[in-house]
């Protein structure tokens, strides 16, 4: 008879939310953020915590969502500006060439 060994259990697999969560660390960002919010205990907390999020993804060199959809609303706005300019600048001569017109008449 044959003496039997324990069992080990079963090597479990780190389910896919475990291995994201360790990939991108973020239980530890999560606990420096709450950390920091504690020591600061700042009046507007989630405030704080999304200037912490920005300055941290700017550090790793990202350009974090924010600032990439500030850059492509500003670059929008500048487009808008100069499409303005140029409408405005064509309704002018317009205005000119009616005045001309009128004088004609």
């Amino acid at each position: 008879c044959r003496a039997s060994l324990p069992r080990r259990p079963p090597k479990t697999m780190a389910s896919p939310l475990e291995e994201y969560l360790q990939r991108h660390e973020l239980q530890e960002v999560l606990h420096r953020m709450a950390n920091a919010v504690a020591k600061a205990m700042p009046d507007r907390p989630l405030d704080f915590m999304v200037d912490h999020l920005l300055a941290l993804s700017t550090s790793k060199g990202a350009e974090p969502a924010l600032a990439r959809r500030l850059r492509m609303v500003r670059e929008a706005l500048v487009k808008d500006q100069a499409a303005a300019e140029a409408e405005r600048e064509r309704a002018e001569a317009l205005e000119k060439d009616k005045a001309k017109l009128q004088y004609r008449v």
